[in-house]
């Protein structure tokens, strides 16, 4: 392993305990768990295609995401796939993620039930959506 990515991995590792939590905080996941429905979204070319997610789906997404573990804290980090969470017609929020990684709380964390990765897989059979929010 070359120095640079050396170091990079003790940064990531010491922020990690010098921050503190490794997981998500509590209070970021609780506003989306009161969620009726949800979708899994992703944009290609300025189109949002979007799949609809079931009740039982979207509680394992979130059980998911409090149960991640960190990667890394104030970091650039970019994706055009999340798992939007509604009440009604009203979004509460949306969990960027991108395979079994996932953006919460200005922070990179991993999923390691496979909740993430199986929602990448949702999106090979997302259709383009109607009304779509832009972004």
């Amino acid at each position: 392993m070359n120095s640079k990515v050396q170091l990079l991995c003790w940064s990531v590792a010491i922020a990690s305990v010098a921050f503190g939590c490794s997981k998500p905080p509590a209070s970021s996941l609780r506003a989306l768990s009161g969620a009726d429905s949800a979708s899994v979204i992703a944009y290609n070319d300025g189109v949002e295609y979007s799949a609809a997610l079931n009740t039982s789906e979207a509680q394992g997404i979130l059980r998911a995401a409090g149960a991640g573990k960190l990667v890394a804290r104030n970091v650039s980090w970019t994706t055009s796939s999340a798992i939007r969470f509604r009440k009604g017609t009203n979004i509460l929020g949306e969990i960027p993620f991108y395979s079994d990684e996932f953006w919460l709380a200005e922070a990179v964390y991993r999923d390691e039930t496979g909740e993430f990765q199986s929602m990448q897989s949702r999106l090979s059979v997302a259709k383009p959506a109607t009304n779509a929010p832009s972004r």
